[in-house]
């Protein structure tokens, strides 16, 4: 494609205006007030590409732009690297998947921790969690709803706030529509993010794994005999194939060692927490204490 710029006109304008719009920087219905004339709406649009991606927003479609839009065609995966990939980290730092300080271990290096945000985001706005970035998944980044972080108050008691389905270090099962399970206090549901991003610093290949929380507004919460106050949240065990699956204290798929390094993270974390969890070697460590139901399952209740 040769280079193009105001006022330039043709079919080459019209594929660019396309690959605009498939990254959702233009809409079809603006391209038709214009289609295959590069006008001020064009060039705005490909200045706002250009500047998402580290690049000279000239307005202008040269050779590293050029370049971009191709390396997205053909997908951005892990090894992947270049001002697209730091593009796409700006994107998950921004949306809360990844912390500055873990782009910055890797900044335009697609590596372990860049493709764990990638899958997170991707599952939760309904996408194959691939781990790798094309069309489809760019223009969700840019245009998608985006789960804002929860404005937190750390005096209130208001059960009200919803814990996002995945992120940073951390994902959930059973999942009731909408989240009706994971409500808790904005301390709670920040203290889950926190332990997230603790947690998938140094393992980016194995989030944790939420359960049930409280229903918002709090109150009874059966089959729990607690779970009434937005103070907890129930985790699975880790398991030995690092897979997001259930397990249970006998079952020879569960990791004590992944788990004990889960429950040491969180006793580091937040002073004065309870977990209680059957596990007789964290039991006898004083790491966590035994409560009938519970093998299958970290009962964490915050302070």
């Amino acid at each position: 494609m040769p280079n193009l710029a105001l006022n330039s006109q043709g079919p080459e304008v019209e594929k660019l205006q396309d690959e605009l719009i498939d990254l959702g920087y233009l809409t079809a219905q603006q391209k038709a007030g214009g289609a295959g004339i590069f006008g001020p709406r064009t060039e705005k649009a490909l200045k706002r590409f250009q500047n998402d991606n580290h690049l000279t927003p000239n307005g202008t479609l040269d050779a590293d732009t050029e370049q971009a839009f191709l390396e997205i065609n053909q997908g951005i995966r892990l090894g992947s690297t270049g001002r697209v990939v730091e593009g796409l980290q700006d994107s998950l730092v921004a949306l809360g998947f990844m912390t500055a300080a873990q782009k910055a271990t890797g900044s335009g290096s697609f590596g372990l921790l860049t493709e764990q945000a990638l899958k997170a985001f991707q599952r939760q706005h309904g996408i194959e969690p691939s781990g790798e970035l094309m069309d489809e998944t760019y223009k969700a980044l840019r245009t998608g709803s985006q789960v804002t972080s929860p404005v937190i108050n750390p005096a209130s008691t208001a059960i009200d706030v919803l814990l996002p389905e995945s992120g940073v270090g951390f994902t959930t099962y059973n999942r009731e529509p909408g989240g009706a399970d994971q409500f808790g206090r904005a301390s709670t549901v920040q203290a889950v993010i926190q332990l997230g991003h603790v947690w998938g610093t140094a393992n980016p290949t194995t989030p944790f794994s939420v359960g049930d929380m409280s229903r918002k507004g709090g109150g009874p919460f059966p089959p729990h005999a607690s779970h009434k106050d937005g103070r907890d949240a129930d985790l699975r065990p880790l398991t030995k194939n690092g897979v997001n699956q259930a397990t249970n204290i006998f079952d020879a798929n569960y990791s004590r060692e992944r788990t004990t390094e889960l429950v040491k993270v969180i006793r580091q974390l937040f002073s004065g927490v309870t977990i209680f969890f059957n596990d007789p070697k964290l039991i006898a460590a004083g790491l966590t204490k035994h409560a009938a139901g519970h093998d299958n399952h970290l009962h964490v209740r915050f302070p």
